[in-house]
C-alpha cells in the first residue's frame, strides 16, 4: 500500500507542475461540449442531441482512460524498444 500511495503521489506532482497539461485535460472537454452542443441542437431518436453527446464523450474518455498508449508504453518499456537484440 505504501508503493501505491508514493507512486500516486508522484503522478499527481508531475503531473500538476504541467499547467498545460491541466487546462487541457479540464477545458478543453468543457469547450468541444460546448461548442458541439450549440451546433447540435435538436434531437436524435427522441432524445435530446446534447445528451447523447455527452455520453458519448464519457464513454470516449472512460475508454481511453482504461487503456492509455499501450502501444508506445511497451514500445518505450520493453527490451525491443531500445534496440537490444
Amino acid at each position: 500500500m505504501r508503493l501505491f500511495v508514493h507512486q500516486l503521489r508522484a503522478e499527481q506532482l508531475q503531473f500538476w507542475r504541467s499547467r498545460e497539461a491541466a487546462i487541457f485535460i479540464f477545458v478543453f472537454p468543457m469547450l468541444l461540449f460546448v461548442l458541439l452542443g450549440s451546433v447540435y441542437s435538436g434531437t436524435i431518436s427522441g432524445h435530446p442531441a446534447r445528451q447523447l453527446l455527452l455520453t458519448g464523450m464519457l464513454g470516449y474518455g472512460a475508454a481511453n482512460t482504461a487503456a492509455p498508449n499501450s502501444s508506445a508504453s511497451a514500445r518505450e518499456t520493453t527490451w525491443w524498444g531500445r534496440g537490444v537484440p
